[in-house]
């Protein structure tokens, strides 16, 4: 059994492990099945979102507690495992931690270009990209650019990979003076409860892509993509940067998705920006299919004009969790 997670270089043994099996830790709650089927599925990416899928930071959950309970237990206590976790973790991995851990430091409070990250971090921006390259290699950041365009591409960004860091640095580590002076209840109240659904729109995205890669390795799309990724550029009728959550193609063929974790359904409106973006990205498309993943559902003008174009699916999270 892989169980901790002393060792960052453990998070993709423990990757591949899980990969295409299905887990799921839940405290159910007496109440009808489909509103029961709801919240337990939310509250499973809402875990996630926490602790990451690291058996040993799963163990923290403490049954019979509710998800706010349990994230005060394990990361707004001192005494707590998860507290110091991450510093923990990278004075273990790398001889200059403080470097290191300014650098994601950065990156939780905005930064994802190489620049950016530098200027906040006050290094020069070629040594910054060395320990970049050493993150990402851990597994604790990760690299992307735009669908399409090369990885030396001017467009490059860095964000944190690790859900249990990109928690921990958003939350923990922005609040630990207010926490070690028994704020903790401010802190959950004013700081987490009220962004959490932001915090979680790239997880979904994470969780969202998942699912489309194990549904194709099983040929379950109408499109056998060989190549996956967010996109972004500028509009340029509007001059605006606009960006698509996911682009998955074979070359030919597209599935252009838009990820959306909010409460309330998801609207026709949000289809018809998706398809004036795909437009944006590229025109010459020979097939295109638009896939809609919502935290709720849908509202009655999308889901007829789903059952009217075969080209349009909605994906919500009971479908992604089967």
């Amino acid at each position: 059994m892989l169980y901790g997670r002393r060792r960052v270089g453990k998070t993709t043994l423990l990757n591949e492990f899980c990969k295409g099996k299905d887990t799921i830790f839940y405290s159910a709650e007496q109440s009808n099945d489909k509103l029961n089927l709801e919240k337990f599925s939310a509250r499973v990416f809402e875990f996630y979102g926490a602790f990451g899928g690291t058996p040993l930071y799963l163990q923290q959950v403490e049954k019979g507690k509710s998800f706010e309970e349990n994230i005060k237990q394990a990361f707004l206590r001192v005494t707590a495992y998860l507290y110091e976790e991450p510093l923990l973790l990278l004075r273990q991995e790398v001889q200059e931690p403080g470097v290191y851990n300014a650098i994601i430091e950065a990156v939780a409070a905005g930064a994802s270009k190489a620049a950016e990250i530098a200027t906040k971090t006050g290094e020069e921006q070629a040594k910054c990209l060395k320990y970049i390259k050493t993150l990402c290699s851990l597994g604790i950041l990760y690299k992307e650019t735009p669908f399409g365009e090369k990885e030396s591409s001017r467009k490059t960004l860095y964000g944190i990979s690790d859900f249990v860091f990109r928690f921990w640095y958003r939350y923990v580590f922005a609040n630990r003076t207010l926490i070690e002076t028994g704020a903790q209840e401010a802190v959950w109240k004013k700081r987490i409860e009220p962004d959490y659904n932001d915090y979680m729109g790239i997880m979904f995205e994470k969780v969202c892509r998942d699912y489309l890669l194990r549904k194709n390795s099983l040929g379950e799309l109408p499109v056998l993509f060989t190549s996956i990724g967010r996109w972004w550029g500028t509009d340029p009728a509007s001059r605006q940067q606009v960006e698509i959550d996911l682009i998955a193609s074979d070359g030919n063929d597209y599935l252009v998705c838009e990820c959306k974790w909010r409460n309330t359904l998801l609207e026709i409106s949000v289809l018809n920006k998706l398809r004036q973006r795909a437009d944006v990205f590229n025109k010459n498309r020979h097939e295109t299919w638009y896939y809609l993943f919502s935290k709720t559902s849908f509202t009655s003008a999308l889901l007829e004009e789903a059952k009217k174009d075969g080209h349009v699916v909605l994906v919500d999270l009971e479908q992604i969790l089967r």
